[in-house]
């Protein structure tokens, strides 16, 4: 049919040969109007990385990511042209395609489509810019294209250590420091020369260059990472908002992105995409490229979790199966949506709980929210209730030999403060508790691998709570046998979690706990004391 405007109208006639007489467009005529098209089919291209890219045209905006040298990038394709009606008839893709109308330069000739989407083997680069080209083609020559640049990254490692300040607590607040709080929240300066305090063995350590505050940078991409042998990242998560500006920086790298094969989701229903720069899971890249890192503060891992409504709170979480919508029955053990998140794939977590969670700041398991596979949790007891029991953290005993225990500060824990021995203690993310798997309390939570290796356990006041030492910091070996190719003198080595703000906690006790990590396990060089033997 050509381009312009038709009238399509239906008559009847009966046996007498009388015909309808009249044509009315609310019955029996409509009007036709056939244009050109200006998009083609809804193409959704996912990375892990990236999250996913959706366009209907062929002259979709550029999206541009930073990936570490080495790194291989996987992509799913899949596309939809129902809203239209029309057909999907293939697809094809390539990378660094200088002429788009050259067939030859496409990895493949377009294919059609076996089941709902299709992927594209992973390919790495150690150097340069790269560009991969994604084009899907309907019955009719509509097309649409996603083109992804990809900067190479290389870690030089000229740095030591990075501390990144993420811990707005204070801000939050409105106000903030131990003594205007009566011990509750530290104020930035307090945070601030906590940590400086723990890094200040650290050779060549510079607190102007080498301590960033979140707050103001709001980014810290892959590059700023790639002078740094290892990372500190203390943050203050916050389990009930989803304000941006009250967001953790954390959340923007560590929440999970699905693939469109581990959502399930359809292309035909796919919502808006990312666009332009993307931001990657720069510690998740940084680990793999062979730096070390150290999560603590705040609710951290919880982090992973997209922000919204009714994802707020739903502890325990077994990461690979939970990490995306809620899901009722049975996960898919074949593909479980969480295998390539960042809690499971890189931090080694198979459960995720808490061990004091107040009901002012979250739903608790069982008020309201509905569980999905392990409807069996610990029963949380507020402090000043009926009950004396409690399992809010009021120390830490060390599960590694290689670490001291941990007391709460006097300022937050000394007489009539807010966490005194009378009160509560603070509240701590549990990971991998065992209780899950006594009794088959939860068939699906896996087994701890060994890439996990717990550091701490949480000591309550009532030792009869299932959380009682159970872990609250952890080391991931995931990369420990990664070795920065670029890093002169570069080992390899595990990288560490801890669920608690480690600044609540005795400085002199904290200490030689964080230098455990960066001197022994990290081995990074230590200051040189000058000749009268003072720092």
């Amino acid at each position: 049919m050509e381009f312009g405007d038709y009238v399509f109208a239906i008559r009847a006639k009966d046996e007498a040969g009388a015909v309808t007489p009249v044509l009315d467009e609310r019955r029996n005529a409509r009007r036709i109007k056939v244009s050109r098209r200006t998009t083609g089919p809804r193409l959704v291209v996912s990375n892990q990385y990236v999250g996913s890219v959706v366009a209907s045209t062929c002259d979709y905006p550029l999206t541009i990511l930073d990936m570490v040298a080495g790194v291989g990038m996987a992509f799913t394709l899949s596309a939809c042209a129902d809203d239209y009606g029309g057909t999907v008839s293939g697809y094809r893709y390539g990378w660094d395609i200088l002429d788009l109308n050259d067939p030859d330069q496409w990895e493949t000739d377009y294919t059609p489509f076996v089941g709902s989407f299709a992927e594209v083997p992973a390919r790495s680069f150690n150097f340069g810019t790269h560009t991969f080209t994604a084009e899907v083609i309907d019955n009719s020559g509509f097309c649409s294209r996603v083109e992804v640049k990809v900067n190479i990254v290389r870690f030089s490692g000229e740095r030591n250590v990075l501390v990144v300040d993420d811990y707005a607590a204070d801000e939050n607040a409105g106000f903030s420091g131990f003594e205007l709080t009566n011990g509750s929240v530290p104020n930035d300066s307090e945070h601030d020369r906590f940590w400086l305090d723990m890094v200040a063995n650290v050779s060549d350590f510079d607190p102007l260059r080498d301590m960033l505050s979140a707050t103001t940078e709001r980014e810290i991409p892959l590059t700023t990472l790639a002078s740094y042998k290892s990372v500190i990242w203390s943050v203050f998560g916050d389990l009930t908002t989803t304000s941006a500006a009250r967001l953790p920086l954390l959340y923007q790298y560590i929440q999970f992105r699905g693939t469109q094969s581990q959502t399930g989701a359809s292309a035909c229903n796919a919502g808006a995409g990312v666009s332009g720069k993307v931001v990657p899971n720069a510690l998740a890249l940084a680990m793999q490229a062979g730096a070390h890192v150290l999560i603590a503060g705040q609710q951290p891992v919880q982090n992973v979790l997209p922000r919204r409504s009714d994802l707020l709170v739903r502890w325990p979480m077994i990461p690979l199966y939970e990490i995306e919508d809620p899901q009722t029955g049975s996960p898919d053990l074949e593909d479980p949506p969480g295998e390539n998140g960042f809690a499971y794939k890189d931090l080694c977590l198979e459960v995720i709980d808490y061990g004091y969670l107040p009901t002012s700041r979250a739903r608790l398991p069982g008020s309201g929210s509905t569980r999905r596979y392990c409807p069996v949790s610990p029963v949380y007891r507020q402090p000043g209730s009926a009950s004396t029991r409690d399992d809010s953290m009021r120390e830490a005993h060390p599960l590694d030999p290689g670490f001291p225990v941990l007391r709460l500060r006097p300022e937050v824990a000394g007489t009539g403060r807010v966490y005194a021995p009378e009160s509560q203690g603070i509240d701590a993310e549990v990971y991998n508790p065992s209780y899950f798997r006594a009794g088959l309390a939860c068939q699906y939570v896996p087994e701890p691998r060994s890439c996990f290796e717990p550091i701490y356990g949480l000591v309550s006041r009532d030792t009869t709570e299932r959380t009682y030492m159970q872990p609250v910091a952890f080391w991931s070996s995931a990369y420990a046998d990664v070795i920065a190719q670029d890093i002169p003198g570069a080992v390899g080595a595990r990288s560490a979690v801890f669920g608690f703000p480690p600044v609540y906690f005795n400085p002199d006790d904290v200490r030689p706990a964080i230098e455990y990590i960066l001197f022994d396990e990290w081995q990074l060089p230590r200051l040189t004391p000058n000749v009268s033997g003072s720092r």
